[in-house]
Formats: C-alpha cells, structure tokens, sequence
C-alpha cells in the first residue's frame, strides 16, 4: 500500500483544532474562495480566530475529509451489510470472504484508504466471530461441570442413603449377625 495510509494527520494540520460540525459545513463548501468567506464571516462575528489555510493546505483538509467520509460510508455499509447477510443466513465467513474482496478491489483501483477500511471491517467481523466461538465454548463448558455437579450430587445422595440404611442395618435388634452382614454387603451391593 502507499505510504500516505500509515501516516496520521499532523496535530497541527490546518482544520485539526476546528469543531467536527465546522469542518464538515467548509467540506461542503467545497470551493477555496467560499471556504475563506465562511472563515472571514466567523472571524469577523467573534466566534472563531483562525486564519484561513493556503490553498493548498485546503486541499489537504478536503482531502482528509473526503476520505473520512468515505470510511464513515464504508463502515454504514458494511453494518447495513451484515444486517441483510444475517437475514439471508449468510454465514459470516462468506461475509469476510466478500470484505476481504472488496478491500483488495479497493487496494487495486487505487483507493488504499477504502481498502483499509474494508480490511478493518473483515478483522473486525472475524475477531466477533472468534468471541461468539469462544462465548459457546465457555458457555458449553459450563453446561458440562454443571452436569458433572449434578451427577456428583445424586452419587452422594445414594452413598448417603446406603450409610444410612447400613447403620440402621447395624443397629436392628431384630437381625442376627449373619441377616446383618448379608444385609450390609446386600446394600453396598458386595457378592
């Protein structure tokens, strides 16, 4: 990819310290001239104090929020995407599949930025999906030792049921030695 994609935006680039709101009313403006009106009116009003950026520096500023614009696009779309693929039961995987394709389409006419953005939204849809796998492990994991405890428990409750009917075997009057001793091995269920 180009260069321009890993650079950031300078702190101190024209436009970077304005409101969103303003800097989204001059990137409708558009035109250079009327940009530096709208800058002139708000200056002269007192609501604002900044010099107007040299026209080059006004292409740069467009420029940045052309392709923020872009990206916001891209991230509706791809959310709106996701709202049909799961409508339709597509799969995800058929979805990062399809954003992975868009984002290489992007790369080769020239739109890194879009590129990339489409690239944030496939790793973005395949960390979800990585959670939700984890999620239903976790969540089957804990049906198992809750399985498990439950087992545990009706075992405990038999053994303590034959220890109480082996004492109660113990302390009969009416049996005699042997009853006794078949009675115990009958309940623990030895020979």
């Amino acid at each position: 990819m180009k260069d321009f994609i890993t650079r950031k935006t300078r702190s101190d680039a024209w436009g970077e310290d304005l409101s969103e709101a303003l800097k989204w009313d001059l990137y409708k403006l558009a035109d250079y001239e009327a940009g530096c009106d709208r800058l002139a009116q708000l200056k002269l009003s007192g609501e604002l104090n900044i010099e107007p950026p040299s026209r080059a520096g006004w292409y740069r500023f467009l420029t940045r929020r052309r392709a923020e614009e872009n990206i916001g696009r891209i991230q509706g779309g791809v959310a709106e995407a996701e709202g049909i693929a799961a409508k339709a039961n597509i799969s995800d995987a058929t979805l990062v599949n399809a954003l992975k394709a868009l984002a290489a389409d992007r790369v080769t006419s020239g739109d890194d930025k879009a590129g990339v953005a489409f690239v944030s939204a496939a790793t973005a849809l395949i960390d979800r999906m990585q959670k939700e796998k984890d999620l239903a492990l976790k969540s089957r994991a804990q049906s198992v030792r809750e399985d498990e405890l439950k087992i545990a428990q009706e075992k405990l409750k038999l053994e303590q049921a034959k220890a109480a009917n082996a004492v109660k075997a113990v302390e009969d009057p009416t049996l005699t030695d042997e009853e006794r001793v078949k009675k115990i091995k009958n309940i623990f269920g030895i020979g």
